[in-house]
């Protein structure tokens, strides 16, 4: 495969790449966030991918990469950029950008329709449709802080079923390189959102027929 190669980490797309990697705001204004490693773009949708830049080791040691290179814009870098440029240790030869995806309240309710389905309950069946149909199992999370938990609540919240997760504006970045390793993947798979006003959210939520549940460290009563 011939790839065009980039060597200086001055760059454009290079630049690009950093500014997405450690700029909140740029992230925020592109759209768009870094990620690396093997198994993240293993599993990233083909059509999220924008730019891939990696080494030529790992492309010659690893066919599977070379095959999910087919329709991206692939760019060829020396190991010592990677490690330049990379917000691991060990980086493991690509790294990448990606499209964010656009999330809807609808879309965390896992297609769940509260008109036709508040009727039969937490778990009941479609008397509209006469299906069965599962009421959303969402994650709420208030400023959360640090980015290695966040992802790991992402991963645990896929682990068990739940349709979507809200954040408050407050909580951490989950497009932050730290958070997006730590989600294991689950930041491709389970929708999400953060919101400005929570409460508001939350009370709507309620006014599903969703049942909220709380959790305080600092709460007396169980």
């Amino acid at each position: 495969m011939d790839l065009e190669r980039i060597t200086s980490a001055a760059n454009p797309r290079i630049k690009r790449l950093t500014a997405l990697q450690q700029k909140h705001r740029e992230r925020e204004r592109e759209r768009a966030y870094a990620a690396e490693g093997v198994r993240l773009f293993s599993d990233t949708p083909q059509e999220l991918i924008e730019e891939v830049f990696l080494t030529e080791k790992l492309l010659s040691e690893d066919p599977g990469i070379a095959a999910k290179l087919q329709g991206c814009r692939a760019f060829l870098i020396p190991e010592s950029l990677l490690e330049k440029v990379s917000d691991t240790r060990s980086p493991q030869g690509v790294i990448f950008t990606v499209k964010m995806r656009e999330y809807a309240e609808r879309d965390l309710l896992g297609g769940w329709d509260p008109d036709a389905d508040l009727s039969a309950g937490a778990a009941g069946a479609n008397p509209a449709s006469g299906k069965g149909s599962v009421a959303p199992l969402l994650l709420v999370l208030e400023d959360i802080r640090d980015p290695g938990n966040l992802g790991t609540m992402f991963r645990s919240a896929e682990a068990a079923g739940v349709t979507g997760i809200l954040m408050s504006a407050g909580t951490a970045d989950i497009y932050q390189p730290k958070a997006v390793r730590s989600t294991m993947s689950a930041v491709y798979r389970v929708p999400h959102r953060y919101t400005d006003d929570l409460c508001g959210d939350i009370e709507r939520l309620k006014s599903m027929g969703i049942t909220v549940f709380a959790a305080d460290l600092k709460a007396a009563k169980a």
